[in-house]
């Protein structure tokens, strides 16, 4: 398996979300099944200082190394991954009245999220080279 294969696996998880996200804004669809897949992404983005055995549960896939080190590499600020967080509560909780808006927003973030994935992907070694700005 190359390297840079866990930019193009996050990059589809991430497609995954963003459709889901889509089909909530647009066709007025609760979220689907991969809300689980949007839980364990957002679990993945919590900052912490241990980690638990039902903390990389609630984490799912992106609940490894090798997944938390490429999400976090790939955000420029805490403020882009803390905000991207905030929409993505905001998306989750049914009572949230800004749920639209959030997702709106969370959607934006992704987008550009999965094209800088798809671009480390495509240009092993640029990791260090750019940093995911919206």
């Amino acid at each position: 398996m190359e390297p840079n294969t866990k930019y193009l696996t996050l990059a589809l998880d991430v497609r995954t979300i963003t459709d889901s996200l889509i089909e909530f804004v647009e066709d007025a669809k609760e979220l689907p099944q991969s809300n689980d897949l949007l839980r364990s992404f957002l679990s993945s983005l919590t900052e912490r200082t241990g980690v638990s055995v039902k903390t990389l549960s609630d984490m799912g896939r992106f609940g490894n190394y090798e997944s938390l080190r490429t999400i976090n590499e790939l955000f420029d600020s805490a403020d882009k991954k803390k905000e991207l967080m905030t929409r993505l509560r905001a998306v989750s909780d049914p009572s949230d009245q800004t749920r639209q808006a959030s997702a709106l927003k969370a959607i934006e973030i992704l987008d550009a999220l999965e094209g800088t994935a798809l671009y480390y992907y495509e240009h092993p070694g640029s990791e260090s080279r750019l940093a995911f700005a919206l």
